[in-house]
Formats: structure tokens, sequence, C-alpha cells
């Protein structure tokens, strides 16, 4: 079958021509996809673009059933050196999935189960746990108090759980329970978290969302001990407005198809959006009345972006060979200037070969073209090398990319030299060691995890080298709910201890944070606060979640800084206006904002500062004392350029070259993402070893040639303490975001970022109206940056979170490809219990999210889109999912198909068996009824009274005889049969009558049909002879 697109491009698919199965496909561009099947239809195995069908299958699949073992699905995934990864799904009689099998590193085999119950319910789930076999179709059994990490649920009488709880080699850690009443349902999770009630109307949707100070939800308890988040629905069940804790409110409109037209933000104003005839958003209003419109080609792809008929970006595709349905370029417009990003083709498999940034001329030394290639492994699809081209004293050098057999990234070097040497995984694909450098000068980055939650325990960092050699020996303590409580870093050998304590209230904000020489035993005094890089923090927070006051407890006093907002219900609540300190460094800063909630005036220590913003919502210039720095973004929003009063950085793939202006050379920078570490070459020819914390903030820098090694550690919120380095290698900061010195802004992804204050400087394009500490659109990560971070300004996550959402595969952060942070919001705000504890995941799970227009419309896209290899699992999760009903749905057709031939063969062999009357004694009793009613018919004389009942005795006889014995007969058919009957008896009995009488008148033997008809209406005339019993010869009389 082949099919035209609108731009005439053509695919043909190959079907299986009995089953209808699909064989080959072939796209635009000539790539071809194999597929195989077995003999009941079941995919068997896929040959992906840029593989010849003779070679081995990226995938293949096999199937197993037995009445003695458990169903089992076979899936293994083609390794670089032509193995395979294994993976075996088994399923129960139900076909409920009950346990997976999977190759582990370094030998054996991860193991995951679900038991369920007589009810069918999930009653408990091992998490993966490790095994020295290799993955086989059996069942594994393991006692429970060898299971690492397990999880049991309790359920009532409704089928609804009430308890959830963690056990760890069968010995219970900590439990959430929950608890119901006709409209709420009541959440306490394990100590640390927040308990919840959720108050639901009739169906189910969530209307009101507390939060409690204790841990004792229930639902008569006094305001003064919860905080409230409403929710109001329209009829459609369309999220209509949402009112905070403190009674900011948030509304939105819908047109008749239930897409949002219209958003009330306390902060940002009124957004619109408008759509065109297929559904897409064509334009965009925000609360500074700026307008984007957008538009699209015939695969509704975006096109172009544009404000007052200006163009700001747009996109090309189909260009390239190779290239049909793909990506060509996509090109930003600044003062007339053109930045262009372009593809630089596409491989056998249509993935990109790298890409080139054209710089205008208007850039001085740096304008010109900057191309960085790519090329991957055959069989796997990895990133086999990147290409970086001279630039800013930076040569010329192709990366290449080790890995692991089972495909994880094991070293880095770049010709001779040794970035990244080695890497060791744990089973369970955790970075267990980096090895950084060669023989003679290697830096070693460890990691230890614990068993029961697999959170982060300790870190080590050893350098090839004495006085020290164990540069940090960090150690983490958390609570059950999965927050840090302490992290202790042994350096330098173990002759200096840096302890940081942290506190929390109720809602898991940080509430205290602290050095201490005591190891955290107690509240932190004067005395027990100290340590190499002394600290002691306190913060306070209003219903809304905006910090209220902040206290640094330092040597030389303590210093308060009280924070002033509008009073909530007024416009933008959560826009801070005023920072009073008190105390040592005594000052006054103020903000103002302008009506989309960008900030756009604020004086601070940094001086008066000015701050314009772009149509699309982007820092564009920022002045203070007359220095003027501006940017420039790329068409999906990635800053290009930052130019400050005296230099120009340009930010290009893991490179920044910077222009200084005064000497107009260019220097550069390049960063070389390794497992857990980043390698950083500079223009001076030097290469260094950053490390990270927990959020990746770059603690510790090693120069590789040296092993010196220099420290810059951060409070929470990312402000330096201790004593400032000299130098630091580039320019990544707090949670790896670019710092602006001229701003004193930190760039995260899609905002900027104030480490000072601990918080953006405007509203947040992301919402999550499930989790109300994130519908304050200002505040850094629910207000607790030690638990989670939030590195690309949109949404916040974990330290492992983050590795899979917002992150590109190079290190840096995703923005969004979007013409404006505008607001489409996701209707379902459905009751959705939250399950807390455990981890130090993100406090609730689904829910509305507000997304900018045109991109996805729920956070669940966004991260898929943004995430090959989730994309790729959630793909393969799915086809087996359609195999094993594709599989059910074959069985259940071959069942009924039996059924119907065993019905047919009883039906053959019934008609064998039919005596003389069924083959001949109907047929002949019904002739001879047939016969006996035309003699009685002529018998009847003229009268047509004896036709009729003569008639109906006919029809009646007939029917029975024909139908007797069988189980055919039923009353309705008789009935029908007799009259009939009756119908034709009396009709001939007529005609007969209307003959004999034309023949007596007539006085003919033979009277024609008009005689006949004749005869028969002046009979028809006279009743009397019509219907009495009259004497035949009466009729002869002249």
């Amino acid at each position: 079958m082949t099919l035209t697109d609108p731009k005439g491009f053509v695919t043909s698919t190959v079907f299986d021509g009995t089953r209808g199965l699909t064989l080959s496909t072939v796209d635009a561009n000539g790539r071809t996809t194999f597929t195989d099947h077995d003999a009941l239809g079941r995919l068997t195995a896929v040959w992906l673009p840029g593989r010849a069908k003779s070679a081995s299958p990226h995938t293949t699949y096999a199937y197993a059933t037995s009445v003695t073992l458990p169903t089992a699905v076979t899936e293994k995934a083609l390794l670089e050196d032509g193995s395979y990864q294994t993976s075996i799904t088994l399923y129960d009689g139900l076909l409920r999935e009950r346990q997976t099998q999977k190759d582990a590193h370094n030998g054996g085999r991860l193991v995951e189960d679900t038991f369920y119950d007589s009810h069918g319910r999930s009653w408990k789930t091992n998490s993966t746990y490790w095994n020295s076999a290799a993955p086989a179709a059996s069942l594994l059994s393991v006692a429970d108090n060898l299971v690492p990490a397990q999880t049991v649920s309790e359920y009532d009488g409704q089928s609804r759980e009430t308890a959830e709880i963690s056990k760890s080699l069968n010995v219970e850690k900590w439990r959430t329970t929950t608890t119901y009443g006709g409209n709420y349902t009541a959440v306490v999770p394990p100590a640390g978290g927040t308990a919840t009630l959720s108050v639901n109307d009739a169906q189910g949707f969530t209307t009101e969302a507390r939060q409690y100070k204790d841990r004792n939800p229930v639902l008569g308890a006094p305001a003064s001990q919860y905080s409230a988040t409403h929710y109001d629905l329209d009829r459609a069940g369309h999220l209509e407005k949402v009112t905070d804790a403190a009674g900011n409110v948030w509304t939105y409109k819908y047109d008749l198809r239930g897409r949002v037209v219209s958003v009330s933000d306390p902060d940002a104003g009124t957004t619109t959006t408008r759509y065109d005839a297929a559904g897409r958003v064509s334009s965009v209003t925000d609360g500074r009345n700026i307008t984007l419109v957008s538009a699209y080609d015939e695969f509704g792809r975006k096109k172009s972006v544009t404000q007052g008929g200006a163009m700001l970006a747009e996109w090309t595709y189909d260009t390239l060979p190779g290239g049909k349905g793909l990506l060509t370029s996509s090109t930003r417009y600044d003062n007339g200037n053109a930045y262009v990003t372009a593809v630089k083709g596409y491989d056998t498999a249509g993935r990109p070969t790298g890409s080139t940034l054209t710089v205008p001329q208007a850039e001085g030394a740096l304008a010109g073209s900057y191309t960085v290639g790519t090329t991957y492994k055959p069989n796997t699809g990895l990133a086999a090398g990147t290409s970086y081209p001279a630039a800013g004293g930076l040569p010329a050098e192709t990366v290449q990319y080790g890995y692991t057999k089972l495909g994880q990234q094991a070293s880095l070097n770049s010709g001779s030299t040794l970035y990244v040497s080695g890497t060791q995984y744990s089973p369970y694909n955790e970075v267990l060691q980096t090895v950084l450098g060669d023989v003679g000068g290697r830096v070693v980055h460890t990691m230890v995890y614990e068993d029961h939650t697999r959170r982060l325990a300790q870190v080590l960092n050893d350098r090839e080298k004495t006085g020290p050699q164990t540069i940090d020996n960090v150690t983490y303590t958390y609570n059950p709910v999965g927050d840090l409580t302490r992290v202790r870093n042994d350096r330098n050998d173990k002759t200096s201890a840096d302890t940081q304590c942290y506190t929390y209230d109720h809602l898991r904000q940080l509430t205290e944070a602290w050095t201490a020489v005591d190891n955290c035993a107690g509240a932190p005094t004067a005395t027990t606060v100290g340590g190499p890089d002394r600290y002691w923090e306190t913060f306070t927070f209003d219903a809304a979640g905006n910090r209220l006051s902040e206290v640094q407890h330092t040597t030389a006093g303590d210093a308060k800084r009280t924070y002033t907002y509008p009073a909530p219900g007024q416009p933008q609540p959560h826009t801070l206006r005023k920072v009073e300190t008190t105390g040592p460094g005594a000052r006054t800063d103020t903000y103002t904002y302008d009506a989309a909630g960008n900030t756009e005036r604020r004086v601070t220590s940094l001086g008066d500062q000015a701050m314009e913003w772009n149509s699309e919502g982007d820092l564009a210039a920022s002045t203070v004392a007359g220095r003027r720095s501006t940017f420039v973004y790329d068409a999906d929003g990635n800053r290009l350029l930052r130019r400050d009063a005296d230099a120009t950085t340009l930010y290009i793939d893991g490179q920044e070259l910077t222009l200084t202006k005064a000497t107009n050379k260019v220097s550069g920078t390049r960063y070389y993402e390794g497992p857990q570490a980043t390698v950083v070459r500079t223009s001076d020819g030097k290469v260094g070893y950053l490390i990270g914390d927990q959020h990746d903030t770059d603690e510790l820098t090693v120069d590789a040639s040296t092993l010196a090694f220099t420290r810059r550690p951060t409070t929470p919120y990312g402000a330096a303490r201790g004593v400032a380095p000299a130098s630091w290698p580039g320019q990544k900061g707090f949670v790896g975001g670019a710092v602006d010195a001229s701003t004193g802004l930190t760039h995260l992804g899609a905002r900027e970022y104030d480490v000072a204050i601990g918080r953006f400087v405007s509203a947040d394009p992301v919402m999550d109206l499930t989790d109300p500490q994130q519908i304050n659109g200002y505040a850094y990560a629910n207000a607790n940056p030690i638990t989670w971070q939030d590195p690309t300004g949109l949404r916040v996550c974990d330290g492992a979170e983050c590795a899979r959402e917002g992150i590109r595969p190079d290190g840096q952060p995703i923005k969004k490809a979007s013409v404006h942070k505008s607001t489409g919001v996701v209707k379902n705000t459905k009751n959705k219990k939250k399950k807390s504890g455990g981890t130090a995941s993100s406090s609730g799970g689904g829910g509305s999210y507000r997304m900018n227009p045109g991109a996805c419309a729920t956070y669940e896209c966004f991260r898929e889109l943004t995430d090959a290899q989730y994309a790729a699992d959630t793909r393969k999760r799915l086809e087996e999912l359609n195999r094993l009903n594709a599989q059910i749905a074959e069985e259940r057709a071959k069942k009924v198909r039996a059924e119907i031939e065993l019905a047919k063969e009883k039906e053959k062999a019934k008609k064998k068996k039919r005596g003389w009357w069924d083959r001949w004694g109907r047929t002949v009793a019904t002739v001879a009824v047939g016969v006996a009613g035309a003699v009685a018919v002529g018998a009847c004389g003229v009268t047509i009274v004896c036709g009729i009942a003569v008639g109906a005795a006919v029809g009646a006889a007939t029917y029975s005889t024909r139908n007797a014995g069988s189980n055919r007969f039923n009353w309705t058919d008789f009935a029908f049969s007799a009259g009939t009957g009756a119908a034709l008896g009396g009709a001939g009995r007529y005609l007969k009558a209307g003959q004999e009488l034309a023949k007596a008148r007539a006085g003919v033997k033979i009277p024609m049909s008009t005689e006949v008809l004749r005869g028969a209406r002046n009979m028809v005339g006279s009743p009397r002879q019509t219907w009495g019993y009259t004497n035949w010869f009466k009729l002869h009389k002249p």
C-alpha cells in the first residue's frame, strides 16, 4: 500500500496478504523498518531503519505458554557487541504481570515481583533486587527476609487501600495510612511528610485540598490546624477557579470544545488564546497585551512566530537529503539579524549528524559558523563521538565515548587523552565509581547507595596524590519521607569536618540550615554552630508560600531580613516588593514588576537595576549603573548570547566563547559530560574536573595536571559561603545554571534565579495545581532546595527525577519550544491519592499543569517528548501489551471458531440420524392434505362460507403436518397459515360460483373470464344466493 501526503512525500507499507500483518514500512526518505511475526500473528522481530534484514534484528520477542509454568514474554535488545540484553516478563493465569527479570550489569539479573490477593488486588510488591542467575522463563521465589525493598498494601472491605507499608528484609521501616469518609480521603505519610485531606464532590473531583500542621487530618479540625486550597469546576468538569490557602484566585474560561481561551493569573494577569480551524494555537495575548501569532505548515508543524507582523522566529523542514518530514533549520531574528541553527544532515537511521550555528556579522569576532558533529554506534545508535570546531583558542577535536556492555557510558577520550578512563555501575544501573584522568593523575569519584531506598548514602572524592588523598568523604542522612536532615563531609583525609543540618516545617519547607560542630545533636546555638565554612540561616513563610523572614546568624550578629508582598487577594500577591535588612549590612531592597509579573526594576546591593523582557517572556536586557547587558535566544528559547558592557559570551553545544571587547580576543571553555562528573577545558590549555553535590551544583574542581583542588561551597539556596575562590573554570553555578555577574542572576533554563532571595524574578510558566507549594510562581523548589531542585525553571524534581525530566542528553536544561510562557490548563483535578514517603520524590503526582500553548498539554507529555529513553520504554510496554491483547483475542477467536465447527458437526450428525418421517413423511402428508382440501372445496357447492371454512382447516392442517415433531412450531405462524388458507378457499369458492351462474344465464358450457366475473358480481349482489343454503337448481330458473 502506498500513501502520498499533501507535500507529495510517498510512504509505503507491505502487508501479509493472508493476515493483514505489517511486514515492512518505507518512509518518505526510503528508510525501511522490517517486522516478523509468528504463526499467531505476534511480533517476533524488528529491524529499524539503517539495518538490513539479513543482519540480526534490533529487537526480538518470544512467547511461551504452558499449563505448568507462567506465561512468559521474552524481549531481547541488540547490544553493541552483537549480543542481546534479555528481559523476561512472567504472567499469572489471569495474564497479570507477576514478575520481571532483566540482565544486570556485571552478570546476574534484576527481578521485580507483584503479588495479588483473592480479590485481584496487588497486595505486595518487591522492588528491584539482584539475583546471581541469568534471566529465565520460570518464576523465581525469594523469601521476604532477603528482599531489600518491599511494599505491602492493606485494604478495607471496599477494596480501598488503607495502608502502604515499606519494608526492608521483612522489617517495617515506615508506612502511609489512608482513611475514607463519605466525601473525603485523608492520608498520613511517613514521618516528615505532610498529612493531607481531600474533599471530593459527587463525581469524585477534588474541591478542597487540605494540608495539616499536625499528623491528625480530620474533617472537623479547626481551620487554624490546616491550610486549604479550593477548586471550582463548571458543569462540564472543567477547572473554573482555584483559590489558594491565602485567598488568591486563578480563573479559567473555555470555548465550546473545552479548550482554554482565557486564564486570569493573580501575578501574570490575563492571558487569552485563540485557535485556528485545525485546533492549533493561532495567537496568544499576555498580561502586557502583547500578541504573538503562530503559523503552521501542512503537517501542523510550527512554521513561524510573529508579533505585529514582525518575524521573531521561523522553522524550515524537509529540504535536507534524507530529511523529509524532519527539521532543516530554525532562525531567530533580533534587531534585523538572523541567528540560524541548522541541522548538518541525517544518517541512514534518520539521526541528526550534527548542527551548525551561524552568527551574524553584527557580533564582530564571534561571527561565523560553528559546526558540532555527532556519530553513532552502528548497533545501538548510542553516540560514538562528538566533533568540535576550533574556536576561542580551543582546538578542533573529536571526543569518543565508550560504553559498558549494557550501554552505559564508561569512558571519554580525545585521541590519546583520557578524560574519563573508566566507570563502574551497580547492578541497578547506578554509577558506583567514575575514574577521571589517566594513570598517575587520576581522580576517583565513588558513590554508595542505601539498600532499602537506593538513596545516595555516601560520596568519596579521592585523588592519586597524597596530602590529602581523600578530598571528600560525604555521608547523607534522611528522614523517612526522604528529606535530607544532615550532610557531613569529612574533608582532607578526615582532618576537617563540615556538617550541615536541616529542619523543615509541616509543609516540608526548609526552616533552618546550619553547620554544626555537634553532628546535628540538637537545635543550633552560638556554641554549636561552626566548621570551616560556617553559616546559620532560619526562614519563615506565609500561607501562600512566600518567604516572610530570613535571619542570617553571623559571628558579627544577626542580620534579619523581612520580606514584604501585596496583601492576599490584591494584584500580584506573590511579587516581592521590599526586603528590609536590620543588623549587620542593614539596607532596604525594593522591587517593581510589569503587568505579566516580570521584575521590571529592583534596587539591591548591586545598585539600581532596570530589567527589560522580550515578547516571549525572556530577559532581554539589564542595566545597572549605566552598564547594559542584552540577551539573545534561539528560536526555541534557549540562550545564545549574553552581551555585557565589557564582553560578549556565545553559548553553543557544550561550549562558552567569550569575546573581550577591550582586546577583541575570543577565549573559550568546553565542557565534556561524564558519568556524575564534568570535564572542563579552557583556552589556556588547562583541563579540570568539576564535581557537584547531590543537586549537581559544582562545589569542587581538581586540576587534571597538578591534582590541586579548589572548593566553592554554597548555602541551600546557592549563595556562596566561606571564602570565595580566586578563580573558577567556566560560568556554571547553582544546579548547573549560567552565572551572570552583570545581572546578579543565575540563568536556569526558562527563567532567571536570584540566589540572594532564593526566588525566580519572573512567574513560573508551569503550574502544578495539585501541589499547593507549586502554585507560588516565584518560590524556588517548593521552598525546599535541599530535597528538590529546578534546573530548568519549569518544574521541581529530585536528583534522580531531574536526570530524566527536562535535561538534554548533553546535560543542558531543556527550555520550552513555544512562543510564549502563557497558560493552557489541563482540566483534570480529579482526586488522586498522593503516595508520600519512601523516596525523596516530588510531593505530588499527576494533576493540572500550566503549559505553553502549542506545546504538550501535560507535563507527562513534555517529559516523553524530551526523554527519548522514556518514550522508547513506553512504546515497548505498549507493544508488549498490544501483543498480549492480540494473543488473548486470537485465542478467544479460535475457541469461538471451534465451538461453531462443533455445532456444525452435531447438526450434520443429527441430519444423518433422521427417520422416514423426517425425510419423506412430512412432504407426503402435506401433499395429501392439500389434495383433500381441494376436493373438499369443490364439494362445497356455491357457498363462500364453506370455502372459507375448508380453506382455514387445510391451512392449519398443512402447517401442523409440515412441522410435526420439530422445534419450529409456533402459534403465530400457525394462525397465519390458517388465515391464508381461509382467504384462498373463500376466493376460490367465489370464482367457482360466478362461473356456475354465468353458465346458467348465458347458456354456455365454458364462459369467458369476463362472463365469470360478471356472474360473480351478480351473485354477490344477491346476498341470499351468495351466503344462504340455496338449492342449486334455483339458479337455473328462467
